[in-house]
């Protein structure tokens, strides 16, 4: 029976043989993961749940996969996180670099922040003393960043402090009169910002207005087709050349997804830090050399891995019985159609790769398994 635990020792002893010890807490729950306020972590904090909430205290990192985070205590180092929705309302004496569905910002962060997501926004008492970065559907600030704020987005919307320079990539921005930027705005757009005669900008402003060429529906409609069957074509010689690990694959992540899903996110977080650690040691560089191969892998075989999975569900609930290389083209059309939805096609291709490299890193640790 599957045991998670297993997964962090099996991780833990892979960054351990080398020899170079680093200390580090980890906690793992199906359902909710709470630190209290009266708890102190003295080293870096490893979480993987559902919900995770840390009210106390962490002298080191945290690093979180989980459908829900909220962080008000304090964190001493970085915080690197991925989540349905995140929080930081407490206070982060290291770097932020999260990604997830929304993220709020009500805190301080001593460091930088890198924020990925639907929406992003920096609320009034939020506070970060180092640079922003920001890609996202919609970003709203509301609070003080004292370095540069740089914005990749659909919407932006500046009501706070900058302290330095704006640099914006967004399809409509607006500068409202509580907004101060102490230095340049400087934003590349299809229209011209919206900025409110009482807004403070001490810099200068400078634009770039490109007009998005338009794209009709028939080169739309024969760029998708075109798309489609290239990766039909790719997707047929690959299970024809590589058949019965593709298929065990696949298997693995249609009666599996939930544990192919957790050990793509444990992957996700874990195989790097191995990775690197063990190019520092001699014995270690072959293994580090696989685990690259693998994490390279996984990104190329992923679309085809889960695509020939969900089409064996759809057909399945159909009543439809077809050879795999039709039921492969089913389940491709249908993984293209939904990674073509603006910001859902994101979270859909980041949910097909950690569930084909979990699939993969699922498989190894069978097939080493006595």
């Amino acid at each position: 029976m599957f045991k998670l635990k297993n997964l962090l020792i099996t991780a833990i002893a892979v960054v351990f043989l080398p020899g170079i010890v680093f200390a580090a807490d980890y906690k793992v729950g199906p359902e909710k993961i709470v630190i209290g306020e009266s708890m102190v972590v003295s080293d870096n904090l490893y979480l993987a749940g559902g919900d995770v909430f840390v009210s106390g205290t962490v002298n080191g990192d945290i690093v979180s996969a989980s459908g829900n985070i909220a962080i008000d205590g304090q964190v001493s180092g970085d915080v690197i996180s991925l989540a349905g929705d995140v929080k930081i309302l407490g206070k982060i004496i290291g770097d932020v670099r999260v990604v997830g569905g929304k993220v709020n910002i009500n805190g301080t962060v001593t460091g930088d922040v890198l924020a990925a997501g639907g929406d992003v926004m920096l609320e009034n008492s939020g506070k970060i003393e180092g640079d922003m970065l920001v890609a996202s559907g919609t970003a709203v600030l509301d609070g003080s960043v004292k370095k540069d704020l740089k914005v990749y987005s659909g919407d932006l919307k500046i009501r706070g402090l900058v302290g330095n320079d704006v640099y914006a990539n967004a399809s409509n921005i607006s500068v409202s009169d509580t907004a101060t930027i102490n230095g340049n705005l400087k934003y590349t757009s299809s229209q011209s910002a919206s900025i409110d005669s009482g807004s403070k900008i001490k810099g200068e402003v400078s634009a770039q207005i490109k007009k998005a060429p338009g794209v009709s529906v028939a080169s739309r409609i024969f760029g998708f087709i075109y798309g489609y069957l290239a990766y039909v074509f790719l997707g047929t010689l690959f299970l024809w050349l590589f058949h019965k690990p593709i298929m065990r694959l696949s298997d693995t992540i249609y009666k599996e997804n939930g544990q192919s899903f957790l050990y793509g996110v444990m992957a996700f977080f874990l195989a790097p830090i191995a990775i690197i650690v063990l190019f520092c040691t001699v014995i270690g560089i072959p293994i580090a050399i696989i685990l690259l191969m693998v994490y390279v892998i996984s990104i190329l075989f992923s679309k085809i891995i889960v695509s020939l999975a969900g089409g064996r569900y759809i057909f399945e609930k159909l009543g439809f019985h077809k050879s795999e290389y039709f039921v492969l083209a089913g389940g491709l059309f249908v993984y293209l159609l939904l990674s073509n939805i603006p910001l859902i096609g994101f979270f859909v291709s980041l949910i097909t790769w950690f569930l084909g490299l979990g699939s993969i890193f699922l498989a190894l640790r069978r097939a080493h398994q006595p």
